[in-house]
């Protein structure tokens, strides 16, 4: 039988997509086996085996999410197989053994009522300060703005249509806000026909009508976006020390002020990533990763599906630290997080849908032994 160090090598080729047909089946055999041979079975606090075994693939199967996008569904499924097999084995990375993931009772301690996930909420602040509570609004027009009208639809897109009355009529400078709570997020179509999407504890400022230069836009949080293409009339996205330039494309911008970085990943088209004075143009399939402190920026390719995986509700971590899970974590279930206890080095792999209960996320979490959880009112206490 396999090795988990010869498991995770393995696996990590796979997932870089440099696997052999016959590895690949190798890699799914002991996907479905659960054997890893250094590591022995301890009945007295693991259990019996086969039992434990089974429940563990039942919870992790459970919770692997596919893609509700049709065009992404396949590859993101198949992915998300071999990273429910990499969380069996990713303990190893924080220096645990398997006798440690294996643990028959649940690690999460719970005294309150359940935190659900969030869901389209958001608010929307017009040029002379109106506020409108956008779940809690009706269907239909919500606001007229000389030659635009705001209409809310049915399923809670915030649509913004523009008919110049005249060529001769003056363009104004109206700008709305457009900010969702922490367990909220919206879509919004802009007036040119560019689509956004908010994440939990973002906003946009945008014109309610673009001016004929440049249409340009100001974000916090994390957005994305699907640029209309307008030739000679670039999009610009500024934000949290940086500024893109499109003219048409799909692309994610992660700047929230509490992460210690700034991300922009070009899913479609080609943009120029502009931090300190300096430009970055990327390809798609490519990203900044812009460091606040270091005031360092790094260019490298990124997975897709992990990229707007917020998107298409789903949490996706590949090795990522307990305080970035956290973060993300507090942000969709609107709750805070403490810590006690030392988490240095202590990452999660997997994938997880948005849209269960918060205690059944961190149920899967705990099942790593990694870390205990313990939920207090809407206080997640995490414990070494």
């Amino acid at each position: 039988m396999m090795t988990k160090e010869a498991y995770m090598a393995l696996y990590e080729k796979c997932n870089a997509g440099l696997c052999s047909a016959e590895e690949m089946r190798l890699l799914e055999s002991y996907r479905d086996a659960f054997e890893l041979t250094d590591s022995p079975w301890d009945e007295a606090t693991m259990g019996q085996r086969e039992q434990t075994k089974q429940r563990i693939r039942q919870r992790l199967y459970k919770k692997i999410s596919r893609s509700r996008s049709r065009d992404r569904k396949h590859t993101l499924y198949r992915w998300s197989r071999y990273v429910a097999a990499a969380v069996v084995v990713s303990v190893t990375v924080v220096s645990f053994g398997l006798h440690h993931y294996l643990i028959p009772a649940s690690k999460v301690t719970a005294d309150h009522a359940p935190i659900v996930p969030g869901g389209n909420k958001a608010l929307l602040t017009l040029d002379d300060g109106t506020q409108i509570v956008l779940d809690k609004a009706g269907i239909g027009d919500l606001a007229n703005r000389g030659d635009v009208r705001i209409t809310k639809l049915s399923d809670g897109q915030l649509v913004y249509n523009y008919q110049r009355a005249s060529p001769q009529h003056p363009i104004e400078n109206r700008y709305h806000t457009v900010s969702t709570p922490r367990g909220g997020q919206y879509q919004i179509n802009l007036s040119d026909g560019t689509k956004v999407w908010l994440n939990a504890a973002s906003s946009i400022r945008f014109p309610a009508v673009f001016p004929e230069q440049e249409r340009a836009v100001e974000v916090t949080g994390e957005v994305y976006f699907e640029v209309a293409r307008h030739e000679g009339k670039p999009f610009v996205v500024i934000g949290n020390e940086q500024r893109i330039t499109v003219l048409g494309t799909h692309f994610n911008v992660k700047a929230y002020p509490d992460d210690a970085a700034v991300e922009t990943a070009l899913l479609h088209g080609k943009v120029r990533v502009t931090i300190n004075d300096k430009d970055y143009t990327l390809q798609p399939g490519q990203r900044t990763t812009f460091d606040k402190r270091k005031k360092q920026v790094q260019m490298d390719t990124f997975n897709p599906e992990e990229a707007i995986a917020w998107q298409t509700g789903q949490f996706i971590f590949n090795a990522e630290p307990v305080e970035s899970v956290m973060r993300k974590i507090a942000r969709w279930y609107d709750v805070d997080v403490t810590y006690r206890g030392n988490m240095k080095g202590k990452v999660f792999t997997g994938a997880v849908s948005r849209y269960d209960n918060v205690q059944e996320i961190l149920n899967m979490l705990a099942l790593t032994g990694t870390v205990n959880f313990k939920i207090d009112g809407r206080r997640i206490i995490v414990m070494e």
